[in-house]
């Protein structure tokens, strides 16, 4: 298809890219090239549904970078486009690491401060905005934006989850164990509260209920590494060398980086 492209003959390129099942990897690559195809040949409309559909596949491979990628492109062509704005500035979240440029993070807030000037009470919205004040080290300020987010959406998990997170932070660990209980509620299946709780449970010194915590986390999703390292840590704590060991191999295990051959 991208052969017929550079020859011109985007119809037979278009009929190719559309032969793509959505089940294949390739799928979202032809999103984009469908999107770009639509752009070059002036169907403005069409672009900009085909970079939506495309930022949204990539933000469902948890592909960040290539998300913000098409969603600048949705900028581009729709400068004030709420939905852009607001996946931009997750991706930018998503990506950002204390080892990167500040600029990342202003980025961000600056798209959401776009996006909420146009929908204020949105919770999606506010969430994000009070994420870029919780990586900002805004704390306080970050809870306030999570609780607005709360207010309009109270089962809302991802700000559930990230009012959790600032607490902790804050030292504030009872309350951030009741959060997290909340999320678990909210969300049975998911083992991420239950392994935050066993790293406060871990850091109260209360090991025997943050070991009951990690293997809940571990019998939701058992290939996570991190929740084999807390495993491993609590054990050492309780004096279970052999059982800390055994643990400490099933994250090397599934450790991503390790299977990569990094």
């Amino acid at each position: 298809a991208r052969v017929l492209e550079k020859r011109d003959r985007d119809s037979e390129a278009l009929r190719i890219y559309n032969r793509i099942s959505p089940a294949d990897p390739s799928n979202v690559d032809a999103a984009g090239a469908k999107a770009r195809m639509m752009e070059r040949k002036g169907m403005r409309d069409e672009a900009l549904a085909g970079y939506r559909a495309a930022a949204g596949l990539y933000h469902r491979k948890r592909d960040d970078s290539n998300a913000r990628i098409c969603l600048d492109q949705v900028l581009r062509l729709e400068p004030s486009d709420k939905g852009a704005l607001h996946g931009k500035a997750a991706a930018l979240l998503n990506l950002y690491t204390p080892a990167k440029s500040a600029q990342m993070l202003s980025e961000a807030e600056a798209c959401i401060d776009a996006a909420l000037a146009q929908e204020p009470q949105n919770a999606g919205f506010l969430t994000v905005k009070g994420r870029c004040r919780f990586e900002m080290n805004h704390l306080e300020e970050s809870l306030q934006y999570y609780d607005k987010a709360l207010a309009q959406s109270p089962s809302d998990f991802e700000a559930v989850m990230h009012k959790g997170f600032s607490l902790n932070r804050l030292m504030r660990s009872d309350e951030a164990l009741e959060v997290f209980n909340w999320a678990c509620s909210l969300s049975p299946d998911n083992p991420l509260p239950w392994s935050m709780k066993a790293m406060i449970r871990y850091g109260q010194g209360n090991n025997e209920q943050g070991l009951k915590d990690i293997d809940e986390a571990i019998g939701r999703s058992e290939r996570d590494h991190s929740s084999w390292e807390i495993r491993a840590k609590i054990l050492r704590k309780l004096g279970r060398t052999a059982a800390a060991d055994e643990a400490a191999a099933m994250a090397r295990r599934y450790d991503p980086r390790r299977r990569a051959g990094l």
